[in-house]
């Protein structure tokens, strides 16, 4: 698609005055945008860039990424975040919207979410109205747009980290988290879930939505190897489990598994890219790689890389006993 795509400075496209006077974006001037660069109209470099900020379901993504450093070291997830991928979870927004139906979340619970990011999940949840909700982010830029993001809504957003979040003991009935698990070594790992434990009424929900090898068999030294690879060339430190490490995590925390789902990764894949970003979501990152080409580039080992040798898992377990 981007390869009809055609810049000419001199004559931009008859979008650009909206956005050179200020005037807000609508819903048609994007549309019409998106079918003029599928049409390869000439259109400026400029009004595509800035066009291009607002296709993003979440603006200003870019504040955040940069402000977690240069797009060559940092984390995967917001390299993707900063091309104005929002739904950064590795199984898709469907295996999201499945592990949120087996923690049947309802106005009857307290839910706490580990790393709500950018809030993507934290959204579909408070739509089924619980109690309350709480989310715990580390990170004190996510933090503020988060709270801005969220302003009007029951929502707490609170500065900490999952592994110790300050909230009292059995105070919730769910708990979840995702796309972080992956990125902790198996100490943090059993930390974080025993954090989640400890929040947890008895019967309550935990939740994740994670990496896993494939196949379940996967020699180890063939994890080592993957684990070097992306730390080596993608700067990406993932530190994912089989399925079965993953259910044996639960058992040792004393956590049930109730339900089980799995998917594909397909990064960057145009059925997931449609599913989770729209239309013009994935316009949108399309052009921020071909216009950023170290972007662009990590972005495709990254998919080389996940797609090959990863997938996607989430489990959801309940708490059986509770601590005296």
């Amino acid at each position: 698609m981007m390869t009809h795509l055609r810049f000419e400075a001199q004559k931009p496209h008859p979008i650009a005055s909206s956005i050179t006077e200020n005037r807000p974006i609508s819903v048609s001037l994007r549309f019409r945008a998106g079918l003029a660069v599928h049409r390869g109209d000439c259109v400026s470099a400029a009004t595509l860039s800035t066009v291009a900020k607002g296709f993003s379901p979440l603006q200003r993504v870019e504040s955040i990424s940069d402000e977690r450093g240069a797009q060559c070291t940092s984390a995967g997830h917001w390299v993707l975040a900063r091309a104005g991928k929002s739904v950064l979870r590795p199984g898709g927004i469907e295996l999201t919207r499945q592990m949120l139906d087996a923690l049947a979340i309802g106005p009857q619970d307290r839910v706490v979410e580990f790393a709500p990011g950018l809030g993507i999940t934290t959204r579909m949840v408070l739509r089924r109205c619980p109690l309350e909700y709480w989310g715990t982010e580390r990170e004190p830029a996510t933090v503020g747009q988060l709270r801005r993001r969220l302003a009007g809504s029951t929502a707490e957003i609170i500065a900490g980290r999952a592994r110790e979040s300050g909230l009292p003991d059995a105070c919730t009935s769910v708990v979840y988290g995702e796309a972080m698990l992956s990125m902790q070594n198996q100490q943090q790992k059993s930390l974080i879930i025993a954090e989640a434990c400890r929040l947890l009424t008895a019967g309550g929900r935990y939740g994740i939505h994670e990496l896993c090898f494939l196949p379940d068999d996967i020699p180890d030294r063939l994890c080592q190897e993957i684990q070097a690879v992306t730390s080596k060339e993608i700067h990406v430190g993932v530190q994912p489990l089989c399925r079965n490490e993953w259910i044996s995590l639960f058992d040792e925390n004393g956590l049930k598994v109730t339900w089980s789902g799995r998917a594909s990764i397909h990064l960057l894949e145009l059925r997931r890219l449609l599913q989770d970003e729209g239309f013009i979501g994935s316009l949108c990152i399309a052009f921020r790689m071909a216009a950023n080409p170290t972007l662009g580039r990590r972005i495709l080992a990254m998919r080389r890389i996940f797609n090959k040798h990863l997938g996607a898992i989430s489990l959801v377990g309940q708490r059986e006993r509770v601590s005296a």
